[in-house]
């Protein structure tokens, strides 16, 4: 009995659908907002919406201390606060966080309350010089969204201050190397709607006046040069040494069908086969020969098969010169029944015109072999 219900519970185990055990999150809605000051810097307020599947225990939040830009400087980042919870301290449980940060990145580490399925992230920090302050115009060059998010944002909200009112004329900017032409109004940028896939970034470069800015930040770039860089970025796609690479290699199935029909053309292709007429239309047998001569024909030795004995057959069949008959009879001690084909001759046949061939077959198969019609 013990042996019978381990059995059943094992084959229970395979029937019944198992729990896959895994976890995942996205982020609903992302919302950044940043505060140019004149002195160059810019105060930073990220807002994140998590929902997790799953059981997470802690966000860890990275901030790139440097953006896509080959001539550019890592920032100067100073962490303000964490909004999500008030921090019991910095090594604590839940809601508590803990600030690193290196020469590449500053790190967030947060813990989260057990058993947590949304929650509100927040956090805030000042880039000491986020300008760039240029001899005519001043810059702002950040990643709003980073290559380090393992999840896309669907979402994203964006409203920069500007430290000053500018007209609408003097203020560019570029996301991702697109111009937009709408979004500035009274010194404030608001962009809703934008999105990112898994591990793009969103880059936002932002062009004014410098009239009043102060920056530790200096470059050398004007309004032209600037945009030039971004049209750049949407010209037709520059590829690697690896994209060029993998073109190669796709070559080499090509070379190798061209290799081989090259030798095919050489050593197996046959001459055209010669024509059989004038009018170099027929290159097979003609349709109407009896099926023993198209048999010794296509036959390398000259020779009739059986095959050609059985074509002949239904061939005089078609002719209406034998008729096949069906019987239905009992099989022995009276289980079930069989049918058995017999070949006769037709009525008529002794009226069609049979070449040699013919004639013989039917002479063979109702004369010789059948002493008769049957």
């Amino acid at each position: 009995m013990r042996l019978l219900t381990t059995f059943l519970l094992l084959a229970l185990s395979f029937l019944l659908p198992t729990q896959v055990l895994a976890k995942s999150y996205e982020i609903e809605h992302s919302k950044i907002t940043i505060d140019i000051g004149s002195d160059g810097s810019g105060q930073v307020f990220e807002e994140y919406d998590f929902v997790f599947d799953g059981q997470f225990t802690f966000v860890e939040r990275w901030i790139q201390k440097s953006v896509d830009c080959a001539s550019c400087e890592p920032y100067t980042i100073v962490f303000g606060s964490h909004w999500s919870t008030t921090p019991k301290d910095l090594e604590g449980g839940a809601g508590s966080y803990k600030v690193t940060q290196d020469a590449e990145k500053l790190k967030v580490f947060t813990n989260l309350p057990a058993g947590v399925s949304r929650f509100p992230y927040k956090l805030q920090y000042k880039v000491v010089d986020l300008v760039s302050l240029h001899p005519d115009v001043a810059e702002v060059y950040w990643n709003v969204v980073g290559r380090e998010w393992e999840v896309a944002h669907k979402n994203i909200s964006l409203k920069i201050n500007l430290p000053f009112k500018y007209d609408s004329t003097e203020v560019d900017l570029y996301i991702n190397g697109v111009k937009r032409g709408s979004g500035y109004s009274d010194g404030v940028i608001n962009l809703t709607g934008l999105s990112t896939s898994v591990a793009s970034p969103l880059v936002v470069r932002l062009v004014f006046p410098n009239t009043g800015i102060s920056s530790p930040r200096v470059g050398g770039l004007t309004r032209e040069q600037i945009a030039s860089e971004e049209q750049s970025l949407i010209s037709p796609i520059r590829f690697g040494k690896d994209f060029y690479f993998a073109i190669a290699l796709s070559f080499i199935p090509l070379f190798w069908l061209l290799y081989l029909y090259l030798a095919w053309r050489r050593v197996g292709d046959d001459a055209p086969a010669p024509s059989v007429n004038l009018a170099n239309s027929l290159r097979e047998p003609p349709s109407d020969l009896h099926p023993a001569l198209v048999d010794a024909l296509l036959n390398p030795f000259g020779v009739c098969s059986s095959q050609s004995f059985v074509a002949s057959i239904i061939r005089l069949i078609d002719m209406k010169v034998i008729d096949i008959v069906t019987e239905t009879k009992d099989m022995v001690f009276g289980f079930g029944t069989r049918k058995l084909y017999r070949l006769i001759a037709s009525k008529n046949y002794e009226k069609v015109k049979l070449d040699e061939r013919d004639t013989q077959l039917v002479n063979f198969l109702f004369t010789v072999r059948g002493g008769g019609r049957d």
